[in-house]
């Protein structure tokens, strides 16, 4: 059968400059494949059309990865302060009588005895230097204990103290009643972490 040199020459040029298109476009020069086919040096050429593919609009060039990255607190959230971190000083203990919801700082009337008989909610005010002041916001978990004038735990409150970072002194409050009154003295103790910060007494008439 008659070869037509020429027109294979043609042909094989022309898949050569082709090729070289796509292969300079991925750094592979159409001098070094005309070279390696001298040399005979077999081509990846799925890979090297793979690869062609993916600088074409649409390709299939897999994305890099992102770095994984601790997670952060977004702008204007508290963080929650756990562990024995937190040292908390307790500057003031009072208390106040009021409803169920808080009256405003203007309105509450501070004692030290109350009678029984007009106590619904008994409130107690904690002052406290705020730990994290000028750091971030904080969630501090807050025990408060009520201790009736027989020695025993009358009531157990689980609580938050939610200070803003530019507050460098802070107030928390929280209410609490029992099912009835004892006369005597009652002792509120606070607790971080297990570890006692303050307290407080009262006297119920």
């Amino acid at each position: 059968m008659q070869i037509n040199k020429g027109k294979v020459f043609l042909e094989a040029m022309a898949i050569v400059l082709v090729l070289g298109l796509l292969a300079g476009a991925i750094g592979i020069s159409a001098a070094n494949i005309m070279k390696s086919l001298r040399l005979g040096v077999v081509w990846d050429w799925q890979e090297i059309a793979r690869e062609a593919r993916s600088l074409l609009p649409g390709g299939d060039r897999p994305q890099p990865q992102t770095p994984a990255s601790a997670p952060s607190v977004a702008s204007g959230s508290a963080m929650p302060a756990t562990g024995g971190e937190i040292k908390l000083d307790v500057t003031r203990v009072r208390f106040f009588a009021a409803g169920k919801d808080v009256p405003p700082l203007g309105e509450r009337k501070y004692a030290a005895k109350f009678k029984g008989s007009a106590i619904r909610y008994m409130w107690v005010e904690v002052a406290y230097r705020n730990p994290f002041y000028r750091q971030h916001d904080a969630e501090i978990p807050l025990v408060i204990q009520y201790w009736g004038p027989d020695g025993n735990l009358a009531g157990e409150v689980k609580t938050m103290a939610r200070p803003r970072k530019e507050w460098e002194n802070a107030l928390t409050t929280h209410s609490w009643r029992p099912a009835s009154w004892q006369k005597g003295v009652y002792t509120v103790r606070l607790l971080v972490n297990g570890t006692a910060v303050g307290q407080g007494t009262f006297e119920v008439e």
